[in-house]
């Protein structure tokens, strides 16, 4: 469990230098993966391009989960929380290249698998101490591919291909859950026609590192909601949509609510985003 003092600053500096960091390895990783040239490449010299979304936790002094049987509740946000440091997913510097090099594989690797991972000796990534997995190479500017430190397996989808309701379940464990209810929340609010936006905008992935403190996922503050909306903040910034000018706060706690109401099929009100989305 970690131990965090009111009076500490968070997200620090350490933390936020550290996960910008992780961040560039990650995409440097990845790139390595293919045979291409120098042509679409980014420069991944330094982290100023690196973005981190702070979603923090919450406590509830008041009410708890009545809010969804509308009930008075009173939510207070934490100095600790989920940090997602991320940078938008490149245009694939030549698939074909990935693809010469006889590395196709069609597949995803699902959270938590602990099977033979198939990367050739490629070391794995230390992320605030914390072996993750080697990544997959990415084939197109739509996939998302997250690692955590707190949360197990990697996440590996892709925006054009997201399971629809229903199809993907909630259970413990299953972090990408939220971060593939972000990308259908906000795929189904660009389709409504009273959104004033371009409606086919979410065509850009996210390449990121989730960092959250170990221990504190199991006591009702908010962890699973905290990681739906820093990856719908995310994801709306790396589509060219400012998440605090172009939505609304509350808009946005709506589409979060989304995300576990919609998508997920859980019964819950707006404690956990408003708080969030508030602080």
């Amino acid at each position: 469990m970690s131990v965090v003092s009111r009076l500490e600053p968070w997200p620090s500096a350490n933390q936020l230098s550290s996960l910008r960091s992780a961040v560039l390895d990650l995409s440097r990783a990845q790139e390595a993966r293919c045979k291409s040239g120098e042509e679409g490449r980014r420069a991944l010299d330094n982290d100023e391009g690196v973005l981190v979304v702070a979603a923090p936790y919450r406590i509830c002094p008041l009410g708890a989960h009545i809010d969804h049987q509308g009930g008075v509740v009173g939510g207070l946000a934490l100095n600790c929380g989920v940090l997602l440091a991320y940078l938008p997913t490149p245009d694939p510097p030549t698939v074909a290249a990935c693809e010469e090099d006889g590395d196709e594989r069609g597949g995803s690797r699902g959270e938590g698998d602990d099977g033979d991972d198939g990367h050739d000796g490629v070391a794995p990534l230390c992320v605030h101490g914390v072996a993750a997995p080697p990544p997959l190479p990415m084939t197109s500017a739509s996939m998302v591919c997250l690692i955590s430190d707190a949360f197990d397996g990697e996440v590996r989808f892709d925006l054009a291909d997201v399971p629809p309701p229903g199809h993907v379940g909630a259970e413990k464990g299953n972090w990408g859950a939220y971060a593939r209810g972000a990308a259908w929340a906000i795929r189904a609010w660009l389709a409504d026609p009273a959104t004033d936006l371009i409606k086919d905008r979410l065509t850009r992935g996210v390449v990121g590192v989730v960092h959250a403190p170990r221990g504190m996922d199991r006591g009702g503050i908010s962890s699973s909601a905290a990681v739906g909306v820093a990856m719908l903040m995310a994801l709306q910034k790396a589509n060219g949509i400012d998440p605090h000018l172009d939505v609304d706060a509350w808009e946005n706690i709506l589409l979060a609510q989304q995300v576990e109401n919609g998508y997920l099929g859980l019964h819950t009100g707006v404690l956990d985003q408003a708080s969030v989305l508030l602080s």
